[in-house]
């Protein structure tokens, strides 16, 4: 075997390596796998939210287990809707798709941090959006331009 032969293996290895990390073929280069965008979830065309997560990230949905025997038993994430507590996993079906700019979610460990040391089980944090009329009135662009509510993403 020559070096060129290794070296030819070695660089496939390490493409291939590099092909079956988080990254996701697809139209979507900047895949995340704790977030879903604006541009995901309208190509999805989901009519809510909980569809959306099930199409796009079912993971959101797996069950993690007894996290503590203190706690309660929930073990699906909390709901968040911006930053106030909506509630059990199921709201998400009362969120109607066109109205979320991203859907975020928080692991325990990010959600004790954020959210609170009860969130053991992680949070899902939907972010809404709001059209921006006056910039698209402005320009005489069409009105497709969303800008998140309160300051988010920081």
């Amino acid at each position: 075997m020559t070096w060129m032969q290794v070296a030819s293996g070695a660089a496939l290895a390490t493409a291939v390596g590099c092909a079956s990390g988080h990254a996701r073929a697809g139209k979507f280069n900047d895949y995340k796998a704790n977030l879903i965008t604006r541009a995901e979830i309208l190509d999805s065309h989901a009519a809510d939210a909980l569809t959306c997560v099930r199409r796009l990230r079912g993971e959101f949905l797996s069950n993690r287990g007894r996290t503590s025997i203190l706690l309660s038993d929930d073990m699906l994430p909390v709901v968040y809707l911006d930053n106030v507590q909506l509630g059990s996993f199921e709201v998400l079906a009362t969120i109607p798709s066109t109205d979320i700019a991203e859907i975020r979610l928080y692991r325990s460990w990010e959600a004790g941090y954020k959210f609170g040391r009860d969130k053991t089980s992680g949070v899902v944090q939907v972010i809404t959006y709001v059209p921006d009329f006056a910039s698209a009135a402005s320009d005489s662009a069409p009105a497709h331009k969303s800008r998140p509510v309160l300051g988010w993403p920081p």
